[in-house]
């Protein structure tokens, strides 16, 4: 066993990790947490989705010590949501997303500042631009309203834009290129179709890698004690910061699966057998060491 005294993290995707497809922890993965907690590791999940939709999705006793939420751009405790750190776009550089997505004919959401990113004003562009971009909508029509002229909506600033496209590959390279020196631009995959690419567009520097980087420097943890595992292009910049203790689960894009060790699926424990191997190889490592 290893030194008391030791900080270690190990941080999980929660859609396709975490989560399976009916949206619940899997047993093996609630014990797995469990486990680390009682050998004193640092539990994060690292998501996609809002604050307020985090809340809709974890219990509150669920055993997280941690949330990044919106794809780094905010970092709160669990369970409670206290805020430790959070992004924004300022009002100049969303002013010049919008002018360049309306120049485009682009479909888009413009999500309000956190605390309130669940709720988001929207835009349907040119047909051709549309992806799956009602079927979010229609999940989330509570939280929506159309976007006006973006003066006056824009004045508090936004946490970031959502882009949905076909899933077309050379249109996407193209986009990212134009959106790059502005913003961080960040890909997933649709998790209603499977197939439509999400352009995430948020402050340069906000990323799954970036936060997990900030909150281990606040907790004080070396990044060779940290582990991780994810499932979409959204967790690449967490997966390449961790690299030699990075797992992404079987059913994972094929760039991702000839990256980083594959394990099973969340379905069959995936989660839970990278947090096991990511573990075991901890313990061993630093038993060697005498640390």
């Amino acid at each position: 066993m290893l030194k008391q005294g030791r900080k270690f993290l190990f941080a999980t995707d929660v859609d396709g990790t975490l989560l399976d497809g009916a949206s619940r922890i899997p047993d093996v993965n609630l014990r797995i947490l469990r486990k680390l907690g009682d050998y004193g590791v640092v539990r994060a999940v690292v998501t996609g989705r809002s604050l307020e939709i985090v809340r809709r999705a974890l219990l509150q006793d669920a055993p997280i010590d941690y949330v990044v939420f919106s794809s780094g751009a905010g970092i709160c405790k669990w369970p409670g949501g206290e805020l430790l750190h959070e992004n924004h776009m300022s009002v100049m550089v969303a002013s010049e997303v919008l002018s360049m997505l309306r120049s485009v004919g682009l479909s888009f959401m413009a999500q309000l500042p956190i605390p309130r990113s669940h709720r988001f004003y929207y835009e349907e562009g040119c047909e051709w631009a549309r992806g799956d971009f009602h079927s979010r909508l229609e999940a989330y029509r509570e939280l929506a309203e159309p976007l006006g002229d973006g003066m006056a909506e824009l004045q508090g600033g936004l946490s970031q834009f959502l882009v949905t496209i076909p899933g077309d590959e050379e249109l996407y390279s193209r986009l990212h290129e134009m959106f790059r020196s502005k913003v961080e631009v960040i890909r997933a995959t649709s998790p209603f179709d499977g197939r439509s690419i999400w352009m995430e567009l948020f402050p340069l520097g906000v990323s799954k890698g970036s936060a997990l980087q900030w909150l281990i420097g606040e907790l004080g943890i070396e990044e060779n004690s940290v582990g991780v595992v994810g499932n979409d292009y959204n967790d690449l910049s967490m997966l390449r910061r961790f690299a030699g203790r990075a797992f992404v689960v079987k059913d994972s894009p094929r760039e991702l699966r000839e990256e980083f060790r594959v394990v099973n699926t969340c379905s069959d424990g995936g989660m839970a057998e990278a947090a096991e191997l990511w573990w075991g190889e901890m313990e061993k490592r630093f038993e060697r060491s005498g640390r």
